[in-house]
């Protein structure tokens, strides 16, 4: 795993949480806007 990853909690995307809703997005990041 790259080291810029290695802080990210990551999850498979067919994972079924405790609330029995799948996972269908596996990594989320900060975006900005672009000027």
């Amino acid at each position: 795993m790259p080291t810029r990853l290695q802080e990210c909690e990551i999850n498979p995307d067919d994972e079924v949480t405790d609330e029995g809703d799948l996972v269908h997005l596996a990594f989320l990041a900060d975006a900005e806007p672009v000027n």
